[in-house]
């Protein structure tokens, strides 16, 4: 992202807060520069309006960062529920693969198929219990995972531009 492409999207934040219209908002565009170099300037835009449309006050570059992730999110994670239905119906209808690499690995950690199969329906709900909380522990551990990814990505970035300036 350009410092113009960064004014530019600081320009359309202002627009919409009446209350930042009259700041000096230079300081601003420079940490936009630098703190969202990584996200292209048509993705970070889309995340400021959207931003806009929902929230009561001026973005902060966490939020446009949150807001850019989940424009860009290529597959919706599932939530507990829907990866447990997904798995109830893979044993009904015997289908091939899984939903999700998640599911699969929830259900390996929980004993399988066959253990979840062929349990009895006095002790499903427990298997149930168990395997939601495990898949919601890798859903939020591979979540940190890509948050640090992008954060070194990020740190990278910006040191590579620090070089350039210096040079």
């Amino acid at each position: 992202m350009t410092k113009s492409e960064a004014a530019s999207l600081v320009a359309l934040a202002a627009a919409s807060y009446p209350g930042m219209q009259e700041r000096d908002l230079k300081p601003t565009a420079q940490v936009w520069v630098s703190m969202l170099s990584d996200i292209p300037f048509k993705t970070a835009k889309q995340a400021v309006m959207k931003h806009i449309t929902v929230g009561k006050y001026f973005p902060t570059v966490a939020e446009i960062r949150a807001q850019a992730k989940e424009l860009t999110k290529p597959i919706k994670d599932l939530l507990p529920e829907e990866a447990w239905e997904a798995v109830i119906m893979k044993i009904r209808e015997r289908t091939e693969g899984y939903p999700s690499p998640l599911v699969q690995r929830a259900v390996e950690a929980v004993g399988g198929l066959n253990t979840i199969g062929y349990t009895g329906m006095s002790e499903l709900g427990v298997v149930r219990a168990h395997f939601m909380r495990v898949y919601e522990s890798y859903l939020k551990r591979d979540k940190e995972q890509d948050e640090q990814i992008a954060f070194k990505n990020l740190i990278r970035q910006i040191e590579v531009k620090q070089l350039e300036d210096v040079s």
